[in-house]
């Protein structure tokens, strides 16, 4: 029995889902299973929810501040992440709504470091003074949002024994930001990386990254990537049978500037002749418009709950990834889609250096092309054809067991092994 006590501080977790609550639930739950004690510290998400779904974790809800509270209020009172919420998404009146809001989150976030989010800084160390911090061997902090990391630099201050694991899934900075604040906020980000006793990372792009710009050693940073659970993938059977309608599935959001669907949506419009359809989950509704040319191949489901999306996985005949243009992000979505067995249509900028490329060639279980209308029209033909003569299920193979590396459970291991290691050398 491992008698180590965790605190994790997520700004975002279950039932709130994104890919950091996502990626913290996941883990915090195997670590418990390893015989760790794990204590959370999240924000209150101001909905219901059955304390069984989130394994017994222990989790202290903190109000959120004030920016966060209206958020939730509005997704609540609009029912905008309930079932069949495509309809109310598509809506004029709501996108519109959103749009002002997403604008307002931009200005407001501008005043602080990071974004929005660090209002929640003071409500989350209010709550730390009246916490026994001692009684924790180590601390681990999620990025995104910054705010987790500044909690930890307070952590840190306050207590400057105790062992602190500093996840940084993306940089800091978004591309949009401005110089000023992309300084302000790179320092902050720097004393993160330094103050630290540890950095977790998501790929090796990001280690090699934090390494160049701030001078510490790779052996400091450590790499554990988002995943997938492993039982689940050893007990699933590569589906054999074919749709009715070459089904293929994007799970996530789009984004302007580094993550946008316009040469995929022009592929589609050439191949609109065949018997397929593209289903889209996620916050995606400020882009229906730009798939307006091939809206007959398309089925928008707009928000779907986790599970639910495990499920649309496993029932498609193929799963679509964009890369980032920033080869330093990997998007969660590609493990997830290797635990579904299904074959991948991975777009990416630059095939030389996107991590998710790599990984995709190396086990033989996708279709890799440029994010140029041409190559992604190949790629989703040479997939059109062998669902045709059924056949996809024979063209890759996921029994690679090398696969189980990018588990959740394998991900909890070595987050363990880190934790254990840097608490023998103190």
């Amino acid at each position: 029995m491992i008698d180590k006590k965790i605190l994790i501080i997520s700004y975002l977790f279950p039932p709130i889902y994104d890919a950091q609550s996502i990626r913290w639930f996941e883990l915090a739950t195997q670590l418990l299973y390893l015989g760790f004690k794990v204590d959370i510290i999240a924000i209150d998400p101001k909905v219901n929810y059955s304390p069984n779904k989130l394994n017994n974790l222990k989790i202290h809800r903190i109000k959120s501040g004030p920016m966060e509270t209206i958020l939730l209020s509005l997704k609540k009172n609009l029912n905008v992440e309930s079932s069949n919420n495509a309809s109310i998404r598509n809506k004029v009146l709501f996108k519109l709504g959103k749009s002002t809001l997403e604008t307002f989150k931009k200005i407001y976030g501008s005043l602080l470091l990071g974004d929005y989010k660090t209002e929640w800084f003071p409500f989350c160390a209010t709550f730390l003074k009246g916490l026994d911090l001692n009684k924790y061997d180590a601390v681990i902090t999620s990025q995104f949002p910054l705010v987790d990391g500044l909690i930890g630099l307070y952590i840190k201050k306050i207590n400057h024994n105790i062992f602190w694991i500093a996840d940084i899934g993306d940089p800091v900075c978004a591309p949009y930001y401005s110089k000023l604040k992309k300084l302000i906020d790179e320092y902050f980000e720097k004393k993160i990386v330094q103050k630290a006793n540890r950095i977790i990372v998501t790929n090796k792009n990001v280690r090699l990254l934090l390494s160049c710009k701030y001078g510490v050693t790779r052996k400091k940073i450590e790499i554990i990537t988002q995943g997938f659970d492993e039982e689940r993938f050893k007990n699933k059977k590569p589906k054999k049978t074919k749709n009715k309608i070459f089904t293929m599935l994007y799970s996530g959001t789009f984004y302007r500037g580094f993550r946008e669907p316009k040469n995929l949506i022009e592929a589609l419009y050439q191949l609109k002749h065949l018997n397929f359809k593209l289903q889209i989950t996620g916050r995606n509704e400020l882009f229906l418009k730009d798939f307006d040319k091939v809206k007959e191949k398309i089925e928008f489901l707009g928000f779907v709950p986790y599970e639910e999306s495990l499920k649309l996985q496993d029932e498609a005949d193929a799963l679509v990834n964009i890369s980032n243009k920033q080869t330093h992000q990997v998007p969660g979505k590609i493990y997830e889609y290797i635990g579904s067995k299904k074959p991948i249509l991975n777009i990416v900028y630059d095939e030389n250096k996107d991590e998710t490329a790599w990984l995709i060639n190396r086990y033989r279980i996708g279709v890799v092309c440029k994010n140029k209308t041409e190559e992604i029209k190949e790629a989703i033909l040479k997939l059109y054809k062998a669902w045709e003569n059924n056949r996809l299920h024979k063209m890759f193979d996921f029994s690679n067991s090398e696969l189980l590396k990018f588990s959740w459970q394998a991900g909890a291991k070595k987050l363990g092994k880190i934790i254990e290691e840097g608490l023998s050398e103190r």
